[in-house]
């Protein structure tokens, strides 16, 4: 209880500081819950500007990773290729070696 008071003690004061802040710098209440307002529609404009670049850089990462995944598939593909090719070159020089010479003409 002592605790609670005490609370609504300190709540008290600071709304009479408030209040006399308010009357001397010629704050009216209005003024107050305008600027309220307009920091509340601020503060929801940035929130949504951020949320859009958020949205942006998620798409762009999106698409990267799926440029990248292409580059690796490709990849994949030509170095398959290149096997294919050297196996088959291999095969090639093993079949010259395995030829007989070719005759001398006469």
């Amino acid at each position: 209880r002592a605790q609670l008071a005490q609370a609504e003690e300190l709540a008290a004061a600071r709304d009479e500081t408030v209040a006399l802040l308010r009357h001397k710098l010629g704050v009216s209440e209005d003024n107050v819950r305008q600027l309220r307002a307009e920091l509340q529609q601020r503060s929801w404009q940035r929130a949504e500007e951020i949320s859009a670049q958020t949205d942006a850089h998620a798409q762009a990462l999106a698409a990267v990773r799926a440029e990248a995944e292409s580059h690796r598939e490709a990849e994949g593909f030509c170095r398959a290729q290149l096997k294919c090719a050297l196996h088959e070159l291999a095969n090639l020089e093993h079949e010259r070696r395995l030829a007989p010479p070719p005759a001398v003409a006469a």
